[in-house]
């Protein structure tokens, strides 16, 4: 049955550098999106913490990418940040959510928003997507669910060869589980185009996840110049009650685990002056 959408303003901070209204389409007949039409239609933002990492130092012309788009939430926060100058490249694997995805795309005519069906990973060829019938956006190629399907794969290395990218500003990792695998399938993309800030999930509630599995990416790009920060959780958890207070960020140790339960961590070339997170 098709959906029928429900449609907020989407706005924050600055102005849209777009000259007019960008507009999200929400199907609430699905958990994840009837909890973010909760937040938008009280007037506040999903996130916000997330959101100012993600958009604060996009510039006019600058390229945003999306891996694990859902309905493309953060890529229009972006895009109304990037312009028409720049271009805002957004993955989904899930076909349910990504017919939404691509409803908000025709919907605010971004031509220079490219919706992709597709999931990224270390190889390309098909994956089994994984689909919770209590929370699509708990969607994963790793973690079982209560259904499953058949999905195109590819990589960040054929991305680039096949579109060679610029001005790749920030790239937003948030798969459930797959983030590794993703940034495995970028082994040329991050030395060549060395994107300035990459954003990726930590969720150690996750069945069948490496708790370690954030060490291993942050030691990755830490050994190509990154630094890593934790981002201020939004939710009222005890991860955000030890997080320092009125910061946006919290600098990571190298080598030292990260004991929280979910969190999202900020990789970047920028030096930025934050406390240190000690757990």
């Amino acid at each position: 049955m098709k959906a029928a959408l429900t449609w907020h303003r989407l706005r924050f901070g600055q102005a849209s550098r777009l000259g007019r209204d960008v507009m999200i389409g929400l199907d609430r007949r699905l958990p994840t999106q009837r909890f973010l039409h909760g937040v938008l239609s009280g007037g506040a933002l999903y996130d916000p913490p997330l959101v100012a990492v993600l958009t604060d130092t996009l510039q006019p012309g600058d390229t945003f990418i999306d891996i694990g788009s859902h309905v493309g939430y953060y890529a229009l926060l972006a895009w109304q940040q990037v312009g028409r100058r720049g271009r805002v490249v957004a993955f989904e694997a899930n076909p349910q959510t990504f017919h939404v995805l691509l409803a908000n795309v025709l919907g605010n005519r971004a031509a220079n928003l490219f919706a992709i069906h597709c999931a990224l990973g270390d190889a390309e060829g098909t994956a089994t997507l994984h689909i919770s019938d209590t929370d699509e956006g708990l969607s994963s190629l790793i973690v079982p669910a209560d259904r499953s399907v058949p999905v195109a794969m590819t990589t960040l290395d054929a991305l680039h060869d096949a579109w060679r990218l610029e001005h790749v500003r920030m790239v937003k990792i948030d798969v459930e589980g797959f983030e590794r695998q993703v940034i495995a399938g970028g082994a040329s993309f991050f030395p060549d185009v060395r994107p300035e800030s990459v954003v990726f999930e930590v969720n150690h509630t996750l069945e069948g996840i490496d708790p370690d599995a954030d060490l291993h990416i942050r030691s990755h790009f830490e050994a190509i110049g990154y630094r890593c920060y934790l981002i201020r959780p939004w939710f009222d958890t005890p991860d955000a009650a030890r997080f320092p207070s009125t910061e946006l960020l919290a600098l990571l140790r190298p080598g030292r685990r990260l004991a929280v339960d979910y969190g999202n961590i900020l990789a970047t070339r920028r030096n930025i002056a934050a406390p240190v997170f000690d757990p």
